[in-house]
């Protein structure tokens, strides 16, 4: 507009110019008709330089804001808008998001408050993308809220709210996964509009399935309104081969330990897994092979990604040595089970699954000599619920892990014929029935500032019956106090609590290329572990046994005691990958024990027999994974 101005000034001179050219002729008759044109110029040009600065409504600066007209005072309101009311179309109250026509109203109002009173276009539609904002940290990425064309009428706004739908799942890159398959997680919200939490974990069960590694992102779909869902595979494996040593095993059945177990996914197509193992333990002091464990499991989906059957088979052929070796003991256990498992949370920040089993183990032990006073067989059978809880806020350094398992069975214990148990020959039969309860705990802290990682974790398991071997909780091992040999202790009520704490990436190796490569690949810990255990009283029945009177008093055939252990140590654990299909790790630990106390309960007595200064322990495990 300027250089128009300018130019119209430009052109008022030269008639200017003219005028005086024209005063000097003389020419007073020429002189009043270029008057008479100054004249109408001047008011062509007036009314040009009016007609060019009278609309003064801003224009937009961006062509998604659309025009609002009002029927009063055009030239003021086209600044700024007085506004009453605000009007939410097309909303879809979502109550379990926050989503509801109360919760944006108020926003509007909170957002109206900054901005002041009236608004322009452009604070209005700031209004807009304020509520836009909202639906997109709740969960809704591609909604939106829009300010639609249309005229203020009564000082009132209206507002539009577009939701898009999830309108397909496109499968990226080659998979042992057919499309069907990693499609069909997604079949209930085709069609639908869906919190982006929502599509997460059904991200996160198509994750889950065996051997399979994808990426999940977003994009437009053919039509205004829809969204796609795309599913990059990054990385499959069809089968996994461990190979494993160790010296978890006991003193009496081979403490080393060979195993190699192979993995195959999605043998059946139907997202399964199958696995099969083999364990052979040997003496490295006799070269005696003591025992022969074989398992085989099998895990499918049913009816959906989240629900699935499991199944469980397990031998095991021992032969006792050592001490036991001149008594010919050998046996056979087996384990049988079957689970129905639902994990009904599966998200960034919670896991949680609920189970519910059966199982059968049994339990056969023979011995070599000429009678079968040593001969027994056990059987334990049973049912189950199981519920696991893994916990880690957004954000949070804290991790937590829970899980409770009640279980109900029935048990049988028969003897040899030779055997004295009743106080006479004969078939011995003692069978009853028990309940149990186990409760796991499990607290990490990652103290990044420290590059160092705090655990603490709790188990415990309680019965108010004497409960066979195979159902009792052991105090020693591994993975119990570990400066106690395996197979030292169980017993059927006991609590155990470890405190270990992880040196992650070490400053002490320094600052260069092995050091850092050491650090990635060791990390080393020290920890304490304490427990508590007690066998209950195990008393006979007379009565029942011996057809005696129901007030006869019955033999104890276990007494009531308890166990105390407490102990120390260190370790480390190794993590080295060779390649993408090649790994190498393990763990060495070494631990001594400071207290351990055996006293029987009603007497108060206590076992001399062990001496806290010679327990100790070395557990080492090395495995390979394909």
């Amino acid at each position: 507009m300027n250089s128009w101005v300018s130019g119209s000034f430009k052109n008022d001179w030269i008639l200017i110019l003219l005028l005086g050219c024209e005063f000097l002729k003389g020419g007073l008759l020429k002189l009043i008709q270029c008057s008479l044109l100054v004249g109408c110029a001047l008011c062509i040009f007036s009314s040009a330089l009016f007609a060019q600065t009278a609309d003064t409504t801003p224009i937009p600066s961006s062509l998604d804001i659309a025009p609002l007209v009002h029927h009063s005072n055009r030239s003021q309101s086209a600044k700024r808008l007085r506004v009453n009311r605000f009007i939410i179309d097309g909303l879809v109250e979502r109550e379990r998001y926050g989503i509801t026509l109360g919760r944006l109203q108020a926003l509007i109002k909170s957002k109206q408050s900054v901005l002041g009173y009236p608004l322009t276009v452009s604070e209005i539609h700031h209004i807009a993308d304020h509520l836009t904002r909202f639906y997109h940290a709740v969960g809704f990425p591609f909604s939106r809220v829009i300010v639609p064309e249309q005229e203020v009428v009564d000082n009132t706004i209206r507002l539009q709210v577009i939701e898009a739908v999830i309108a397909s799942v496109d499968i990226r890159g080659e998979s042992l996964y057919g499309r069907g398959q990693l499609q069909s997680p997604f079949s209930s919200i085709i069609g639908k509009v869906t919190n982006s939490f929502n599509i997460e974990s059904l991200l996160r069960h198509v994750n889950s399935f065996p051997g399979l590694q994808t990426f999940g992102y977003f994009s437009k779909g053919a039509k205004p309104g829809e969204t796609r869902i795309n599913l990059k595979v990054q990385q499959e494996e069809s089968w996994q081969l461990l190979t494993k040593v160790d010296n978890y095993g006991t003193d009496t059945t081979g403490e080393n330990r060979g195993l190699v177990s192979l993995t195959l996914n999605n043998p059946l197509g139907f997202a399964d897994q199958l696995s099969v193992g083999v364990l052979q333990s040997f003496d490295s002091k006799e070269g005696d092979q003591n025992t022969t464990y074989g398992s085989l499991s099998y895990r499918t989906p049913l009816f959906h990604s989240a629900l699935s059957l499991g199944l469980l088979a397990s031998n095991n052929q021992f032969d006792i040595g050592r001490d036991f070796s001149d008594l010919g003991l050998e046996g056979e256990a087996s384990i049988a089970r079957v689970d129905m498992r639902y994990q009904w949370a599966k998200s960034r920040t919670l896991n949680s699954t609920l189970a519910v089993y059966g199982d059968s183990k049994t339990s056969d032990v023979k011995s070599g000599l000429t009678t079968d006073i040593l001969d027994k067989d056990e059987t334990s059978d049973g049912v189950g619920l199981l519920l696991t809880l893994n916990y880690r806020g957004t954000g949070s350094s804290i991790q937590q892990q829970f899980l409770i398992d009640v279980y109900a069975g029935h048990y049988e214990k028969e003897f040899g014929e030779d055997a004295f148990i009743n106080g006479e020959g004969g078939s011995n039969l003692l069978d009853d029935t028990f309940t149990k309860a186990q409760l796991r705990y499990r607290f990490q802290w990652d103290w990044l500032w420290l590059s160092s990682q705090l655990e603490w974790s709790v188990r415990g398991q309680y019965s108010d019956v004497a409960l066979p071997s195979m159902e009792q909780i052991s105090v020693s091992g591994p993975f119990a106090v570990r400066a106690l040999e395996t197979g030292f202790y169980s017993a059927d009520n006991g609590v155990l609590s470890s405190f270990q704490w992880r040196l992650m990436n070490p400053g002490w190796l320094g600052d260069n290329v092995v050091s850092r490569a050491i650090s990635k690949a060791i990390v080393p810990f020290v920890f304490y572990d304490v427990a508590l255990f007690q066998r209950n009283e195990l008393t006979r029945d007379e009565s029942q046994i011996n057809g005696s009177q129901a007030g006869e008093a019955g033999s104890v055939l276990v007494m009531d005691e308890e166990l105390t252990a407490s102990g120390f140590g260190f370790g480390f654990d190794f993590n080295v990958k060779l390649s993408s299909t090649l790994s190498v790790f393990g763990r060495v630990t070494v631990a001594r024990t400071n207290k351990v106390e055996q006293r029987i309960t009603e007497t108060n007595a206590v076992n001399t027999t062990i001496d806290p200064a010679q327990q100790r322990s070395v557990y080492g495990e090395f495995n390979v994974r394909f």
